[in-house]
């Protein structure tokens, strides 16, 4: 009950004077392109993949330890895949990007590549393999709570299933209409509903 709690009133301070609702407004000018993300939005985005994270490792701790090493091992290939494969060919390179990836990139990467075909091909795999992270600890939890329901392992399962809803929501809503690289990435759906 208490942690349930605590993350009402974590979400409540994230969205805080209407942030999330009240700022969509921002939506109607589409037109507006980031050179650098504000921080604001760099941050809630961060923190809700933080908790999209931490709450489907509890899930897969809560079932198996050998499935939460196993989701670790993928999700650090998966930030691997990015930061090498992805993060190296946007234009935010170096910058503030919506992710917080785009200044890390450039101590690994120092330099950027322009090669607009090898972002798309790689963001295509990325889109693919994010999609992976928040199906996997959905799919082994509803059979888990098939199988052997507990009233926490629903909770956390609703908590994952809600920062994961709301991260993906924030990527087409407050992200992509923002980016220089949105014509070429394959998660932004209007690029895919065409």
């Amino acid at each position: 009950k208490i942690y349930g709690t605590a993350v009402i009133i974590l979400l409540n301070l994230i969205f805080r004077n209407s942030y999330f609702f009240g700022k969509l407004s921002m939506l109607r000018h589409k037109d507006i392109i980031y050179e650098n993300y504000p921080l604001k939005i760099t941050f809630m985005r961060v923190l809700l993949l933080i908790l999209m994270l931490f709450s489907g490792n509890i899930i897969l701790f809560d079932i198996n330890t050998f499935l939460l090493i196993a989701y670790d091992i993928y999700l650090l290939f998966f930030f691997y895949f990015v930061i090498r494969f992805v993060c190296k060919f946007c234009y935010y390179h170096g910058k503030n990007c919506d992710k917080g990836l785009g200044k890390l990139v450039k101590y690994f990467y120092p330099d950027r590549i322009d090669d607009i075909v090898l972002f798309r091909r790689y963001g295509n795999i990325c889109t693919i393999l994010i999609i992976l992270i928040l199906i996997i600890p959905v799919v082994i939890s509803v059979v888990q709570l098939y199988s052997n329901y507990t009233p926490f392992l629903m909770v956390m399962t609703i908590l994952f299933t809600i920062t994961g809803i709301l991260y993906f929501a924030t990527q087409q809503l407050i992200s992509c209409p923002h980016c220089k690289m949105k014509k070429y990435c394959s998660l932004f759906i209007e690029n895919n509903v065409q």
